[in-house]
């Protein structure tokens, strides 16, 4: 090979971001890469910047140090990521219950809105001075624990599901559901300390969670016929500890316990 070449190649690798994949297929996020972008698309820092529908995984924490940081913006439907188990975190602490926050500010963990069919799960969300997991329409959140964030923990729009996630001490509502048709699929999690509602429903179905100690109504939704459907929950500690104050709306379909009574439809 010529030195000149030599040269132009030498010049092209610096100028070429290689793409890391997992042994799945997944693309690579982790905080190695953040300074330099993690893949084509993706500017050098904060936010991790996805731009194109696929797989991603993380493969480290990814940690920032301001309340007014976003740590990775989704801007393309069908994206799924999964956090491996790690955590997505920033320096927010809230403490007590129902929380009270360190700070807030404008830096979400995850920010998918308004994109659709985005699929978060299995790992943790902390510490944001706004809103933990912001998505759009069809979202499926899973196994998630979402918390100490300063305003919001899950934020989501219509036709999303939430499994098996924990909700816990963010500075207002825990999770987020009510813009028009929200057709939120809430089931199995775990809301509890949160500043404000536990759960802020406007239409959908709420089944086998536990609503503890938020600072409102553990459930709140509509009180007509497209309010949330809701069975099998347990409702203790919710604003001021009264049956009468652990949710508000809804149409019960089954049993729940609320406060210390079973109470069945």
């Amino acid at each position: 090979m010529s030195r000149l070449n030599g040269t132009i190649l030498a010049l092209g690798l610096a100028f070429y971001l290689p793409t890391v994949m997992a042994g799945d297929g997944a693309i690579e996020i982790n905080a190695a890469c953040v300074p330099d972008g993690c893949f084509a698309g993706d500017d050098p820092g904060f936010p991790v910047e996805i731009a194109s529908s696929g797989s991603y995984v993380l493969t480290s924490n990814l940690a920032v140090s301001d309340a007014v940081t976003t740590a990775i913006v989704i801007d393309s439907n069908n994206v799924t990521l999964d956090l491996n188990g790690f955590t997505v975190g920033g320096p927010v602490e809230c403490s007590g219950t129902p929380a009270t926050c360190s700070t807030s500010g404008t830096g979400i963990g995850i920010d998918g809105y308004p994109y659709s069919r985005i699929h978060v799960f299995n790992g943790n969300v902390v510490g944001f001075g706004d809103t933990g997991v912001v998505v759009g329409t069809a979202a499926r959140l899973e196994n998630l624990r979402v918390a100490s964030n300063g305003i919001d923990g899950i934020d989501v729009g219509a036709g999303a599901t939430i499994t098996g996630c924990k909700v816990i001490r963010n500075g207002a509502v825990g999770i987020n559901a009510y813009g028009l048709e929200a057709m939120l699929e809430l089931n199995h999690s775990l809301i509890r300390g949160n500043g404000g509602y536990g759960a802020r429903v406007q239409s959908g179905v709420v089944t086998h969670n536990r609503f503890s100690h938020n600072g409102d109504n553990g459930l709140r939704s509509y009180t007509s016929s497209s309010a949330a459907a809701y069975a099998q929950n347990i409702f203790r500690g919710n604003g001021d500890g009264s049956a009468g104050d652990q949710l508000q709306g809804g149409l019960t379909t089954g049993c729940n316990v609320v406060a210390d009574s079973a109470v069945c439809p």
